[in-house]
């Protein structure tokens, strides 16, 4: 199940439970919410929704209605979840262990989050293609990634520091402390790999905007 979904069964039927409700009843021979969040995983995972995973999943989908399916679940995940998910908020505890694990591994105290960003490859846009074209030379989202967030102050690195000079040193120590957020980047885009590198959306930037 994780193999083709990229999450596991539990969190499949967490999710599921959130927003079955939310999707409108199901007519004669139409796909069922659970089918329809399993074509827009599989799309996620792997670039493509065409799949069958034992006997609950044996289904095949025409692009026209996968791109209406694909839509309409993109639209309820993000209304059901975009705030509950998406967001700044630590508890006291976890700032605490985030404060342990991010001076266990830079010596810098007081740290609780680090941010990196990551071009996710997208088609050349109709409109705007400037703003989207970056300077490795293909068009693309800039997203920012955050792990363990805090606010509202952040640490970034010192430019040009001189060879062994405490700056330096200082930089050493900032990127042994965010290389998590490096690897998180990494296992993002392994597991959801319709955002990989090697590939790219063929959608708007803001449909783009909202699959990432």
């Amino acid at each position: 199940f994780k193999k083709n979904f990229r999450v596991s069964k539990r969190l499949f039927v967490d999710i599921l439970k959130e927003i079955e409700p939310k999707f409108a009843p199901v007519r004669c021979k139409g796909l069922k919410p659970k089918e329809k969040f399993a074509a827009t995983l599989r799309f996620l995972a792997e670039g493509s929704y065409q799949t069958g995973v034992g006997n609950d999943f044996n289904i095949a989908i025409a692009q026209p209605t996968f791109s209406v399916i694909f839509t309409q679940c993109l639209n309820i995940i993000e209304q059901t979840f975009s705030a509950k998910w998406i967001n700044l908020e630590m508890e006291p505890g976890q700032q605490q262990e985030a404060r342990r694990y991010f001076f266990g591994k830079s010596g810098i105290p007081g740290v609780v989050m680090c941010a990196d960003g990551t071009h996710i490859k997208i088609i050349a846009p109709q409109n705007d293609r400037d703003q989207h074209y970056n300077r490795k030379g293909f068009y693309s989202l800039n997203a920012l990634i955050v792990t363990y967030p805090s606010k509202p102050w952040l640490i970034t690195p010192k430019r040009n520091p001189a060879p062994g000079s405490p700056d330096a040193d200082y930089n050493t120590k900032h990127s042994q402390g965010r290389e998590i957020v490096e690897r998180t980047i990494g296992m993002i885009k392994n597991r959801f790999r319709c955002i990989l590198g090697a590939r790219q959306l063929h959608y708007t930037p803001e449909k783009a905007t909202q699959i990432t």
